[in-house]
């Protein structure tokens, strides 16, 4: 079983983690800060060149303000409208966007189907 995980911050940096098996829930939450919720139709990444079958995890309460919303992440969003555009046709500009660290899950089907 391979996978990667790679964690986009909202100031565009990119974190990789190869993994042998899908992290556990304490490791997505502490990557996104908080609870988890899937980004819909986030379905597929093209990293390094490959389109990647994905999941997509953002935090939750994000865009509550408590104090403030978390800062909005540009590449995310990015990743996200191709995702649409590529597995639904779906055009831009972007009804939405996505705030915080986002977690991107890929790899073999073994590590997807064990998501």
């Amino acid at each position: 079983m391979k996978g990667t995980m790679l964690v986009v911050g909202h100031d565009a940096s990119v974190e990789r983690t190869d993994l042998t098996s899908p992290p556990d829930l304490a490791a997505l939450q502490k990557a996104v800060g908080g609870w988890l919720e899937k980004v819909p139709y986030f379905n597929s990444i093209e990293y390094d060149g490959t389109v990647h079958r994905c999941a997509a995890l953002c935090n939750e309460e994000g865009k509550l303000d408590r104090p403030t919303p978390l800062p909005r992440n540009p590449a995310a969003t990015d990743y996200w409208a191709q995702a649409m555009k590529r597995d639904h046709g779906v055009a831009s500009p972007m009804p939405d966007y996505l705030v915080g660290n986002i977690v991107v899950l890929f790899g073999d089907d073994e590590f997807m189907d064990a998501l």
